[in-house]
């Protein structure tokens, strides 16, 4: 289409986004310099793009799941992790008797699960104490089928009514059903939000994006407002902190802006007061590049971070004596020196937070139950941030994670694999030598976290700190459960933080008498000492107090087990027991055994006086390879020094040639086991195993007579370059120097 010729005398403000004055005003791209292309706006891209969504296919489909009979669909949603597997479990009721196989009660078709105790003999259906289904008579009871396509409705961003007219469901069970999926995403997402870090890559500094936005605004009533106060507006606003490339890194953190007149368009922008201690959490030594608009608190200075901005705002400037406006910048290049003196180059700009925003606002339906803080404006906000994070993910699949880390407490629980003051030492001991040295630790780490809360929740209940708690009775002998761990109680897992006493030991299970308290309710009572002891509570629990605080209850374990925590007390931290699949999770304990980690004081390779050594391929282990190797040898009787005294495990390399999967694999292992405890940063290994994989399987021309090297001459050039490596790292260098060296240098 030929463009108009009067296209230089059309100058609107601000430009048109689409339409024909758009294309008249559009720039050619030729217009833009060559060094504009050359620097991309997202340097690091983990995924591909985005699948368009009539090419997308999820795991089910609403024919798949309407036409399915009451005993596939269970089958269907438990494979889909939707549901939980009671076969075997306690029984939530009595807590004696196990539940059998799903079954009738021969007076109906209705498939439950029915208890063993003679005295109970109690049924339940498949979704009992579900997070989202629901069951019931009436008008809100509907089968597993209707809810579960109702769920895949609402999974796509079905409007609510739609789906009441397409499933003939009622919309009371419509909206309860969505508001019980928001709140276990609003539970979720405040968890995983602990474990988000930015940058933290030892030379190549991170771009993060940050920005606030305005949801919502009430006017207080005068009673609310009290005397003489002409601000009577206040707003609903949120600061957000993303990496570019990585939107499952989108962290939200509602602000407190102020209070303005009736007539204000906004609150302004984010204070210093709200932007410091978010910086400060986030952002403080972790090496990124901030790029913000030009809001004077962003100008905050922290170590470990440089900032720069853009002006989202059309200013007046004088120009030969006449007044004209500047169009507001939205993206620019700017360039940066960093404190190790080199200059980076990269695009300033919100454009990532922007598009965040504007996807977190689609989502919202602001009503009268959705309003300036809300609960539920929280948890939409939550759940759109959830929806962010799994934006290019089948979302059904996500669920069917989120489902099965709320009932994981509950099942585990009946099944009596938490509840562990009910069990003998001996049953106990039992416990650890069939899971292992490192499910043991974990074991006695939960057994550590019940007996410090217990006190705090006892010295409360008697009202040792004088709060003047006295209508709350503590009885003797009662037991403690972790987060999300409660199944006496489906909101549990949806507080941030919450703690739970009940009389679920006692021999009288008919008694239902049951304790909570909130975290900030305990953080509120304004008692000096009841509150440095939650603070306490909170931090690391160093593996020193496992002598004389756990292994005091558990007199006759062997005396192996106290040995082996003193020995391996640095590599035992808690923030390194991450949960990674068994396919890659590195057998910590053997290649420390190679390596001599026990030995270092202070955790840290390099420290003691064991040196660096190359580990040969064969002694390379997974978890799940090591289970493998375990379970085909023959049994015998087992004892504690076998897990602490045995021989390192090996495995089998041919000779007759490796696959670039298994060579990757055998070298991720290492690399991973060497994060675990800190030694040096996976793009470090990262950039080694690329190299290595890239020369091991090189062809040679065939007019140059060579061959590929063999699996023998792999080994060898691997033990050449590891033995260059320790060699550097045993002089001082750190191993993220030494690998570069190597790498990028030699």
């Amino acid at each position: 289409m030929k463009r108009p010729a009067a296209r230089y005398g059309f100058n609107p403000f601000p430009e048109p986004k689409k339409g024909v004055n758009r294309m008249i005003n559009k720039r050619p791209a030729c217009m833009k310099s060559l060094s504009w292309h050359n620097i991309p706006y997202v340097k690091e891209k983990n995924k591909g793009g985005f699948v368009r969504m009539e090419q997308t296919k999820w795991k089910r489909n609403i024919k798949e799941l309407l036409s399915a009979s009451d005993k596939d669909i269970v089958n269907m949603l438990i494979e889909d992790r939707l549901l939980p597997d009671w076969q075997g479990a306690l029984c939530p009721h009595c807590q004696r008797g196990k539940l059998s196989a799903l079954t009738s009660n021969g007076r109906d078709q209705i498939l439950r699960h029915r208890c063993s105790a003679k005295n109970c003999q109690r049924y339940f259906l498949p979704h009992h104490l579900h997070p989202i289904f629901s069951h019931g008579k009436g008008p809100e009871g509907h089968p597993l089928q209707m809810q579960a396509a109702a769920l895949l409705l609402r999974l796509l961003n079905v409007p609510l009514s739609s789906i009441h007219i397409l499933t003939h469901i009622n919309h009371k069970a419509i909206e309860s059903m969505n508001r019980r999926l928001l709140l276990a995403r609003k539970g979720h997402v405040q968890q995983q939000e602990k474990k988000i870090k930015f940058g933290g890559c030892p030379r190549a500094w991170k771009e993060v994006e940050a920005d606030e936005a305005t949801f919502d605004k009430k006017t207080l009533t005068p009673k609310e407002l009290g005397i003489n106060d002409g601000k009577p507006v206040v707003w609903e606003q949120w600061g957000a902190i993303v990496q570019r490339g990585r939107p499952e890194t989108l962290v939200l953190r509602k602000l407190n802006p102020a209070r303005t007149v009736r007539r204000a368009p906004g609150p302004g922008a984010i204070r210093k007061s709200d932007w410091q201690p978010f910086a400060q959490r986030f952002l403080a030594n972790r090496k990124v590049i901030l790029h913000t608009d030009s809001a004077r608190s962003y100008r905050l200075k922290l170590p470990g971070m440089v900032h720069d901005a853009v002006v989202h705002k059309k200013r007046k400037v004088k120009k030969n004596g006449k007044w004209i406006w500047l169009r507001p910048t939205f993206v620019r290049v700017a360039k940066h020196k960093l404190p190790d003196g080199n200059t980076v180059t990269c695009k300033a700009g919100t454009q990532i937070v922007d598009r965040a925003w504007k996807f977190i606002k689609e989502r919202l339906k602001r009503n009268q139950n959705a309003k300036v803080s809300s609960l539920m404006l929280t948890a939409l906000i939550r759940s759109a941030q959830y929806e962010y994070w799994h934006r290019k993910d089948d979302l059904w699949v996500c669920t069917g994670d989120l489902v099965a880390q709320y009932m994981a407490g509950t099942v585990d629980t009946l099944n009596g694999k938490a509840d562990l003051e009910t069990l003998t030492t001996t049953e106990l001991q039992q416990k650890l030598k069939r899971a292992g040295w490192r499910r043991a630790a974990q074991g006695l780490l939960e057994v550590l976290h019940l007996i410090q809360r217990q006190k705090i929740l006892e010295k409360l209940c008697n009202d040792e700190y004088g709060t003047g708690v006295e209508d709350v009775t503590y009885p003797d002998g009662f037991f403690l459960m972790a987060v999300g761990q409660l199944h006496l109680n489906r909101h549990t897992f949806m507080a941030e933080d919450f703690w739970s006493a009940s009389l679920g030991c006692l021999p009288t299970p008919k008694l239902e008498c049951h304790v909570s308290v909130t975290l900030s309710f305990l953080r509120n009572i304004g008692n000096e000492e009841l509150r440095n002891d939650v603070i306490k509570e909170q931090r690391e629990i160093r593996l020193r107090d496992f002598k004389h605080t756990v292994l005091s209850h558990l007199d006759d374990l062997d005396g192996g087990l106290t040995t082996m925590f003193e020995e391996y007390s640095d590599i035992f931290k808690e923030d390194q027991m991450e949960k990674i699949e068994d396919a890659m999770q590195i057998a910590k304990r053997r290649i420390s055994l190679a390596w001599g980690i026990e030995s270092a004081p202070t955790g840290t390779l390099g420290s003691s006086d064991k040196q660096f050594a190359y580990i040969p391929w064969k002694f390379r282990l997974s978890e799940g390879k090591l289970d493998e190797i375990s379970s085909s040898r023959p049994k015998k009787v087992a004892r504690l020094e076998d897990y602490i005294f045995d021989d390192i495990p090996s495995r089998e390399i041919s000779d007759s040639g490796v696959s670039q999967m298994f060579l990757s694999h055998l070298l991720d292992l290492l690399a991973f086991a060497f994060c675990l405890v800190e030694v040096a940063h996976l793009s470090s290994f990262r950039a080694y195993s690329k190299l290595f994989i890239k020369l091991a399987f090189n062809r040679p021309p065939a007019e140059s007579g060579l061959r590929a090297p063999n699996v023998s001459e792999m080994q060898a050039a691997d033990k050449e370059a590891w033995k260059c490596i320790c060699e550097l790292a045993n002089k001082g260098w750190s191993m993220d120097d030494a690998l570069h060296e190597i790498v990028q240098v030699r």
